[in-house]
């Protein structure tokens, strides 16, 4: 018998069972997400760092910002609302949907699902009908009904409450935790910028 027939028998493969593939194949799913996630963010800082190198963050400056947040979430709009000095009212300054109610609509700060964000320092993430949440608040004139799902982190920079940058869709989206991750870089950066700003 040829050795190589001998050393086949001798050693006869093995298939994995069925419960160690499945566990392999969720493991490689998961790293590629993880390096997705951080593909994902590289490239919104590298667009963040482009557009604040131009220009200081303005409310021109502004809204290219939330155009890179919108890319990256793959939302519909997107909006920053910044805290008064007294730290007291938050107030539209930039809304792609709206640009015109910059300025012009402001809520006070634990109102409405923004309020919340901002006054407990968390995110939050609403799949559908955010209007059923004990915590929604309609903004006047916004059309807020129009929205399905929402997506709300606060803008803090070195310890510092400056506001809140919310993202929304027109249909129920399911935001994934890695869009979540996304989206709170992002916003540290802009409240930075923001923040190094409003001190020279």
């Amino acid at each position: 018998m040829p050795r190589k027939d001998r050393v086949r028998r001798r050693w006869p493969q093995r298939s994995r069972p069925k419960g160690d593939q499945e566990r392999i194949a969720q493991e490689v799913e998961r790293l590629r997400q993880e390096v997705a996630e951080r593909d994902s963010v590289i490239t919104a800082m590298q667009r963040i760092g482009r557009v604040l190198e131009q220009r200081d963050p303005g409310p021109e400056v502004l809204y290219d910002l939330l155009e890179v947040i919108r890319d990256v979430t793959h939302t519909d709009t997107a909006q920053i609302l910044l805290l008064d000095e007294g730290g007291s009212r938050l107030t539209l300054v930039a809304d792609t949907d709206a640009p015109e109610k910059a300025g012009r609509v402001s809520i006070a700060v634990g109102q409405g699902i923004t309020g919340w964000a901002v006054q407990h320092r968390k995110p939050v993430v609403i799949h559908a009908e955010p209007w059923n949440d004990p915590r929604y608040l309609e903004y006047p004139g916004l059309e807020e009904r129009r929205w399905q799902s929402l997506l709300c982190v606060p803008l803090i920079a070195g310890g510092e409450l400056l506001g809140a940058v919310n993202v929304r869709t027109f249909r129920p989206y399911d935001y994934s935790a890695g869009e979540a991750n996304i989206l709170q870089s992002i916003a540290e950066q802009i409240a930075q910028a923001i923040r190094y700003q409003s001190r020279v």
